[in-house]
């Protein structure tokens, strides 16, 4: 149970930060691959 819940914790955390740097890291992303 605890488990699951961090899995979702993590996961929601990480889609609120792409939310919000979106727009920087995603070109991050594509010039450094």
């Amino acid at each position: 149970m605890n488990l699951l819940f961090g899995k979702y914790t993590i996961a929601r955390i990480k889609h609120i930060v792409l939310n919000n740097f979106s727009q920087s890291y995603t070109y991050d992303m594509l010039f450094y691959q």
